[in-house]
């Protein structure tokens, strides 16, 4: 068991518990079902917020020459209003829903790095 399903698992324990001696006071029967039912359904409610929200991207991919970060972008404006990323090296992207787009000189979108629930940033050809 690695530290993430332990850490899930005390959560889930937690709250039943919580739950269950919460209703305690109001019907032993309803406390009890309460908790045993929050315990089952805990891991579903969990599953349904990571497929809902887990295809968005997380952070930044690394820049070109791979030296900037997440923390290193930072977000502007341009003349045409659309807003653009550009890290320490000076490099431009335009961030596309899954897909990060680098600009070049010539002020064109190529593709860059696309998001993967299970790979990460990978490069987008």
């Amino acid at each position: 068991m690695t530290a993430i399903e332990l850490l899930f698992f005390i959560i889930r324990l937690s709250c039943g518990v919580g739950l269950s001696i919460g209703l305690w006071t109001v019907n032993p029967l309803l406390g009890g079902l309460a908790g045993i039912g929050f315990f089952l359904v805990f891991p579903k409610l969990v599953a349904l917020f990571v497929k809902r929200f887990g295809d968005k991207p997380i952070g930044k991919p690394p820049c070109c020459n791979r030296c900037c970060n997440d923390d290193d972008y930072k977000w502007t404006r341009s003349e045409n209003g659309l807003p653009i990323c550009k890290c320490k090296c000076g490099y431009e992207f335009v961030a596309d829903g899954n897909r990060f787009l680098k600009i070049d000189s010539e002020g064109q979108k190529r593709p860059y790095m696309a998001w993967s629930k299970k790979e990460g940033w990978v490069k987008d050809e």
